[in-house]
């Protein structure tokens, strides 16, 4: 992706208006259509991103969830190797311990 991942979904939640958020929006489901595996890789190292603001934060954990439950047959989740998977597993639980409520809560 060329832009920042990180302006990308702090431009998101910190967005003055609806045509400022959906642009930032659009961004986001270019690139998690164009390439879902790095997508959620990046959602998982933002989520763990203690210099990303809290917003941003709990967006990262909101859209990899979404995102894994994704998939008209079969969720995108079941997609990924099981390698994959256990990678995400480990980065997705250490925000269980953050201190901050709403990131604990966003995956």
């Amino acid at each position: 992706m060329k832009e920042d991942i990180c302006e990308i979904l702090k431009g998101c939640v910190n967005s003055k208006s609806n045509e400022e958020r959906e642009a930032y929006e659009a961004k986001i489901r270019t690139f998690k259509d164009t390439n879902p595996q790095e997508f959620l890789n990046s959602m998982t190292q933002q989520l763990n991103n203690q210099d990303l603001d809290e917003g941003a934060r709990h967006l990262t954990g909101i859209l990899f969830k979404n995102t894994i439950k994704a998939g008209d047959d079969t969720p995108l989740w079941f997609t990924l190797s099981e390698e994959v998977r256990t990678e995400f597993k480990s980065r997705i639980l250490a925000p269980l311990a953050d201190n901050l409520r709403s990131v604990r809560l966003s995956g």
